[in-house]
């Protein structure tokens, strides 16, 4: 995370709530808030750097929509956990935290 957010203090973190809350509230997230930047690497090994095959893309998104969907992702096992809704099913554990 970076040190903005660690190191903010409570004005930051009042702040960061209340808009936070306005994105679930409004049900939406302003596009400019998922925006990240596409970088290619080099996979390295041999293979030839002139060929498009041999990179990847990743893409840097910003910290805080990163740590804007830990909180919704909070907010929804919680309240999965609340509810005694019994997820993740045994048919769909694949790539799933066990979240009891």
């Amino acid at each position: 995370m970076n040190e903005h957010l660690k190191y903010g203090g409570s004005s930051l973190v009042n702040h960061v709530t209340r808009l936070f809350n306005l994105f679930v509230t409004e049900e939406c997230i302003p596009n400019e808030a998922k925006r990240g930047l596409v970088y290619t690497l080099y996979k390295g090994g041999n293979k030839p750097k002139n060929l498009p095959k041999s990179y990847r893309g990743i893409t840097l998104l910003p910290a805080m929509y990163k740590l804007l969907e830990r909180v919704i992702q909070a907010r929804i096992n919680s309240w999965i956990n609340i509810n005694s809704i019994p997820f993740p099913s045994d048919q769909q554990q694949a790539y799933q935290k066990k979240i009891k």
